[in-house]
């Protein structure tokens, strides 16, 4: 049995390292528990039981707690498309009256419709930033 037992921990660590879920570390070390359990003769019984109380309690006590202290909590996530122009700079290629009648501002070399934020007529060839996105139109804010 001692092979066996050492054999599923080497299996698990691999799947582990294969897989991103987090789980199969828990069984390898369950199964590395029972592998000691057989060096002090228990019988199989106990190895078994032993195996799934700590593959099982390892999984629901620590699996949580572990991946929330591996999380990198200053990363941002990944935004695409038109919100990721959010807090970027770009410049005016049509005036942007008001909020009824959208302007154009070249965002990245890119033009996009766009609304004034605070209400206010921002003219051509002005700086501005993008605030936000509402209905695919850019909402802009004059850069002073």
């Amino acid at each position: 049995m001692v092979i066996v037992w050492l054999a599923i921990a080497g299996i698990f660590l691999v799947v582990e390292i294969a897989s991103t879920a987090f789980y199969a570390i828990f069984i390898a070390f369950g199964s590395l528990v029972a592998f000691v359990s057989t060096l002090i003769g228990a019988p199989l019984v106990v190895q078994l039981v032993l195996f799934v109380v700590f593959s099982l309690g390892t999984v629901l006590s620590l699996r949580n707690k572990l991946v929330k202290a591996f999380k990198i909590p200053h990363y941002k996530k990944l935004v695409s498309g038109i919100d990721g122009l959010v807090g970027s700079d770009g410049i005016v290629v049509r005036e942007v009256l008001n909020n009824i009648s959208p302007g154009k501002v070249k965002v990245h070399g890119e033009s996009w419709l766009a609304i004034t934020y605070d209400k206010e007529p921002i003219v051509h060839n002005d700086h501005v930033t993008v605030i936000a996105v509402e209905s695919g139109k850019l909402v802009v804010a004059k850069i002073e």
